[in-house]
Order: structure tokens, then C-alpha cells, then sequence
């Protein structure tokens, strides 16, 4: 047995084959602009969030040095309230200084991260969620 190959179109077609192709380029021309939007709009995220990550490094290093000051002022009036110069007023005025230094860089370090994750989506590492 000898296989022979067939090949069937047809020749007259009314024109349904060239019809059919503008769709087809249509689509395709959508595809590519949505392709390239989808692109650019990546690389605008993907700088705005490097932006942002070097301004929010410096405000966890600012609000660091900011716990630190408050913690050091806190220990210094607790000896002070110990060798009795100061009342207690002071101290707990202290240690309120010190809780507030340290909800402000908990609020940085978050924002940092949060950074962080809406650079890794832009990179492509996982698909963003909605809301």
C-alpha cells in the first residue's frame, strides 16, 4: 500500500476566505495594543513602587532613630523619677512619647512591606487581587 496525500480547498469560495480575514487582523491589531498597554501600565507601577521604596527606607531609618530618642528619654526620666526629682507624670509622659514612637515605625515598617508586595505583583510574581 502507498499512502498519497489529498489536499481539498476550494477554489471558489465567494470571497468568505478574504472576509474572513479582517476580523481576523482586527483581533489581533486589539490584542497587540491591549498586549502593549498592559506593558506599560507594569512599568509604571513596577517605578512607582521603587520610588516609593527608597522614600520609605528613609522613613523607617527616621522613625528608628525617633523610638531610640524616645526610648533613651524614657530610661533617663525613670531615673530622675527613681532619685526623686521628677513625679511620675513624667514618666508615664515618656513612656507615652515611646509607645507613640513605636506605632509610628510599625506603621512605616507596614507601609514598607506593602510596598514591597505591590512591587513583586508589578514584577509579575503573583496576579493582583481586586479590593
Amino acid at each position: 500500500m502507498q499512502f498519497v496525500p489529498q489536499v481539498s480547498l476550494p477554489i471558489f469560495d465567494g470571497g468568505r476566505n478574504r472576509a474572513n480575514l479582517d476580523p481576523a487582523k482586527a483581533r489581533e491589531s486589539l490584542a497587540v495594543i491591549e498586549y502593549e498597554r498592559a506593558i506599560q501600565t507594569a512599568f509604571h507601577e513596577a517605578s512607582d513602587a521603587l520610588d516609593s521604596q527608597t522614600l520609605l527606607d528613609r522613613e523607617v531609618a527616621a522613625r528608628r532613630a525617633m523610638h531610640e530618642v524616645e526610648a533613651r528619654r524614657r530610661t533617663m526620666t525613670m531615673n530622675r523619677y527613681l532619685a526623686g526629682a521628677v513625679g511620675y507624670l513624667e514618666v508615664l509622659d515618656a513612656e507615652r512619647g515611646l509607645f507613640a514612637a513605636d506605632q509610628a515605625l510599625l506603621d512605616a515598617r507596614r507601609a514598607r512591606l506593602e510596598n514591597a508586595a505591590a512591587l513583586y505583583r508589578a514584577l509579575g510574581g503573583c496576579p493582583s487581587t481586586s479590593g
